[in-house]
């Protein structure tokens, strides 16, 4: 299975990471207040960047897996 970035932004992440903090009992009782945009935010940006870093390893371990088979190394994870 090849994971692609379009695949992965498409998903509704971060929407979930914010809507999670929406459902705070401190958030219903303020949710236009400023701690509650801030965490909301917060847990925003923490998905993506735990998105980027899935990314970016995943496509670190198809390269090499990739230049394994092309090489034919019988020491690599992917042989």
């Amino acid at each position: 299975m090849v994971i692609t970035a379009a695949s992965l932004v498409s998903r509704p992440v971060e929407t979930t990471s914010y809507k999670t903090e929406q459902g705070r009992r401190w958030f219903r009782h303020n949710p236009n207040g400023a701690d509650a945009i801030a965490a909301a935010t917060k847990a925003a940006d923490t998905t993506r960047e735990r998105v980027a870093e899935y990314l970016l390893a995943t496509r670190l371990k198809q390269l090499r897996d990739q230049t394994a088979a092309r090489t034919g190394c019988p020491n690599s994870p992917g042989a």
